[in-house]
């Protein structure tokens, strides 16, 4: 039985590029995070439409697909009242990440350790700690006359533009 993804330039490449490849079972959906989050998305539109339909509303008069879909994924992700935290930092332990008008922004952090070729766990300055891609990151000059602190150390930023809507804890 033949697998995609599986060649060995395909592994090659993977290697190269510090990527950790990770095979799931064939055929199972179930494996993957996106296709629970589509999965609930489903069902959210669903019973939308079904109460829309037991209320007598015409649902393309309720709201676009679009703006049922930013709805739904607002409240998916929304912060629980009696735990003060988001459905990802209960399932996942990760804080969603906002970025708002899509500008950019750079925050301080400190190189921790190195992972392979091209992934750095990086502290920033508010004291979280995150592993992130090297085109994630902005290497800043220092003067050796402030640098008083360990110069094994690499004082870097992080591009909020290009990161995942995630941050690890």
């Amino acid at each position: 039985m033949d697998r995609n993804f599986t060649s060995k330039d395909f592994d090659n490449f993977l290697t190269k590029h510090g990527v950790k490849h990770v095979l799931t079972a064939l055929y199972s959906p179930q494996a993957n995070a996106s296709e629970r989050v589509n999965r609930v998305i489903n069902e959210a539109l669903r019973s939308y439409v079904r109460s829309a339909r037991e209320i007598k509303c015409n649902v393309a008069e309720a709201g676009t697909l679009h703006s049922l879909v930013n709805e739904i994924l607002q409240r998916y992700r929304a912060t629980h009242l009696s735990s003060g935290k988001s459905p990802a930092d209960l399932y996942l332990n990760l804080l969603v990440l906002h970025i708002k008008n899509n500008k950019t922004i750079w925050i301080g952090g400190s190189i921790l350790e190195k992972y392979g070729q091209l992934h750095y766990l990086v502290q920033l300055d508010d004291g979280y700690v995150l592993k992130r891609h090297i085109i994630q990151l902005k290497c800043l000059k220092i003067q050796k006359r402030y640098a008083h602190f360990d110069t094994s150390i690499t004082v870097a930023t992080l591009n909020l533009s290009v990161i995942p809507f995630y941050l690890l804890t």
